[in-house]
This record gives structure tokens, sequence and C-alpha cells, in this order.
């Protein structure tokens, strides 16, 4: 009886597991309006689930120039796309200096570990289901 019920339980907690690890997720900010998304993300909270539309994440450095003084703006969010592992340098309108950096290979780009963490559950799962057979 304990095998019938190891059995379906294992299957769903993975399958819900799989879902929740394999969702992108990228910080979505910017300094302008949220404190703590500067240079040096202090507030990560700003993390964001991202559709299946986005492949990756980016971060955007600007360089805007305000009355007399120049000021740094970082954003960071979902992209759709973006050459991965190299940065992009652009000038826009009103001399605004912008650089794109854009990422595929983590969550966040900067952490995350989705996969170990779902073999770990495919390991503890079929271990469970050894076990079910010796009691």
């Amino acid at each position: 009886m304990k095998s019938f019920l190891i059995i379906p339980v294992s299957i769903f907690l993975l399958t819900l597991w799989i879902q929740l690890g394999y969702g992108l997720q990228c910080y979505n900010c910017n300094s302008f309006y949220n404190e703590g998304c500067g240079l040096s993300l202090s507030n990560f909270e700003f993390v964001q689930n991202c559709s299946d539309t986005h492949k990756g994440c980016r971060k955007v450095v600007q360089k805007i120039k305000v009355g007399d003084e120049w000021e740094m703006r970082y954003i960071r969010q979902c992209a759709e796309d973006g050459d991965v592992g190299k940065c992009s340098y652009k000038v826009g309108t009103d001399d605004i200096k912008m650089f794109y950096c854009y990422c595929t290979d983590k969550d966040k780009c900067n952490s995350g570990s989705s996969l170990y963490s779902t073999v770990f559950l495919v390991f503890i799962a079929i271990i469970g289901q050894y076990l079910s057979y010796d009691l």
C-alpha cells in the first residue's frame, strides 16, 4: 500500500518542482524608480517570472545628461532576444549612452541551480521508491 502512494506523490512533486524550476526568472527594476536597483543590486524583491516569449535576462546601463550633470541609470528586465555573452554599446537620442548585456544560462543571470536541484529530487524519489520495496 505504501508503494502505491509513494509513486504518484513522487511524480506529482517532481512535476511541480520541474515546472517551478525551469521557468526563467530575471530581475525587473529601474534605478530611477526603484531604490536598490543600482550598480550593485541590493534588493532581491525585484525577481520576476518571465513569460514564455522571453529567452533571457537583460541589464541596461544608461548614462543620461540631466541639466549639466550625467546620471547613471540601471535597468534590469526579461528579454526576448539579444546577443548572449557580449555587451552592446549604443548611443540614443539626446546623447543617451547605453550598454546592453544579455544572458540566458541562469536564473537572474547570476544565480540559480535548478538543474542540480531537479537531479537531486529525482535521486531522492528513486531512493524513496527503492526503500518502499524493502518495507
